[in-house]
């Protein structure tokens, strides 16, 4: 007989809600998965960093910082300038609340 075993506790959702960072948490995950497409058609491209830098007009270790995802440093002016310099154009858009 196989026996099931059911979850103990809760969801990592919920306890992200309990806390009060789910919003945080998904936002954060928006900006680094923002980042990585820029570092992933960068090098897909063949742009170096510090190319991508020059065509942001910034420093390769604010792009660092960008490409890293570190809150402080993303703004959308920002992410849409990275997204530019490697030939794609930031989309963002609104959608209803789940709940």
């Amino acid at each position: 007989m196989v026996k099931t075993v059911s979850p103990v506790g809760q969801s990592f959702d919920d306890f992200l809600k309990e806390e009060g960072m789910a919003d945080a948490v998904a936002v954060e995950a928006q900006l680094r998965v923002l980042a990585w497409r820029i570092e992933q058609q960068r090098k897909a491209i063949g742009l170096t960093k510090a190319a991508l830098a020059k065509a942001m007009d910034t420093s390769r270790s604010q792009l660092d910082r960008i490409l890293h995802a570190e809150k402080a440093t993303l703004t959308v002016e920002v992410l849409d300038r990275a997204a530019r310099a490697v030939g794609l154009r930031l989309k963002l858009d609104l959608e209803p609340v789940a709940g």
